[in-house]
């Protein structure tokens, strides 16, 4: 296999966010190009993947594979890590979710092994395509598999809380990430800015808060103004434009009140006064509380169940973010907090 030296790597992904970010056509031109063409074709495989959605997915890998971003992030790595082929499993809820993985293998120096998932089986390829035509080398190095997996080393893979009973059973054997279900929450003091309660109306919906990014919940202080949160929300109701979201909206309310559960609305998104951490799409859960150490513990106790919180409050979680930036995770804000460089470097 032919070497390839990090700053090698490190130099292809760099001209992949260059190349990404000359997408930025105009229509004329758009029409045009074949991969932008594929990008507005994607809602047709998925409706979830609106153009909007794929671009916003776009934009924040264009500014993460900047060349300063990427040396910084693997200043540890050395030359070649062993050269191990590493198949990757990953989900297809929001566009592109599975990046950071397959950037992480490659960086690495390994082999990529890619099962895509049936959710999202172009946009991954397509870069991949992309980057093999910067730099040849990468050839060698990716392989995509449409059935069985084999020849491999070691296994990254993501996906509900039954797959990962599956994958734990099958990959077992092999050195592994194994990635289950999880959502986030946001905890507001009171004290937030018009700002922050629009940074917030972004960590809730963006890609229609199908993310394990997307806060899904509200924790919020006794006597705030809810109507804050719907000001906010309201930029949003284009997305009733997207039929399954709009499905989503129009089955829970048309359950809740057929179950008699109170529920506020503003047409478009419903908000309840819930426990659980997980609602569903078209819907925000929230609770009132009056002691922030009650909040510490019920988050401390439901750790598994939570990817992040977003918020002003210090030492709520381990993985924490200020709000607007739920969906602007660095290179080294690890999915699970688990370390996929450092377990790739271990291989």
């Amino acid at each position: 296999m032919s070497e390839l030296s990090i700053g090698k790597r490190i130099e292809a992904f760099s001209e992949l966010a260059d190349r990404l970010s000359a997408l930025r056509l105009s229509e004329a031109e758009a029409a045009a190009d074949p991969v932008r063409r594929m990008i507005a074709d994607q809602v047709n495989n998925n409706p979830w993947f609106t153009e909007q959605q794929v671009d916003r997915a776009l934009e924040e890998w264009i500014d993460l594979l900047s060349s300063e971003k990427l040396s910084g992030w693997t200043q540890d790595l050395e030359e070649e890590c062993g050269g191990k082929t590493v198949a990757l499993i990953p989900a297809g809820n929001i566009p592109l979710v599975g990046f950071h993985d397959v950037l992480s293998v490659l960086i690495s120096g390994h082999s990529l092994l890619l099962r895509p998932s049936s959710e999202d089986p172009d946009l991954i390829p397509m870069l991949l395509l992309m980057l093999e035509q910067i730099e040849p080398v990468f050839h060698e190095r990716i392989r995509i598999a449409d059935g069985k997996l084999s020849a491999f080393d070691a296994v990254i893979a993501t996906g509900s809380n039954n797959s990962a009973r599956y994958f734990e059973h099958y990959f077992g054997k092999y050195p592994h990430i194994i990635r289950k279900n999880r959502t986030s929450v946001a905890v507001l003091t009171g004290d937030e800015t018009p700002e922050e309660i629009d940074g917030l109306a972004d960590d809730v919906m963006a890609y229609f808060g199908l993310g394990c990014r997307s806060v899904t919940k509200v924790y919020l202080p006794e006597g705030f103004d809810i109507d804050r949160i719907f000001g906010s929300l309201y930029r949003y109701r284009d997305y009733l434009n997207c039929k399954p979201f709009a499905d989503n909206y129009d089955y829970h309310r048309s359950l809740w009140m057929m179950n008699q559960i109170p529920f506020l609305e503003n047409g478009f998104m419903l908000l309840r006064e819930e426990g659980s951490l997980h609602s569903p799409v078209a819907a925000l859960n929230y609770s009132f509380y009056s002691d922030i150490e009650q909040v510490k513990e019920e988050l401390a106790a439901q750790q598994e169940e939570l990817q992040m919180v977003v918020g002003n409050v210090p030492e709520l979680f381990p993985r924490q973010a200020a709000l607007g930036a739920g969906q602007q995770p660095a290179l080294d804000d690890y999915a699970d907090g688990v370390d996929t460089l450092s377990f790739l470097r271990s291989l």
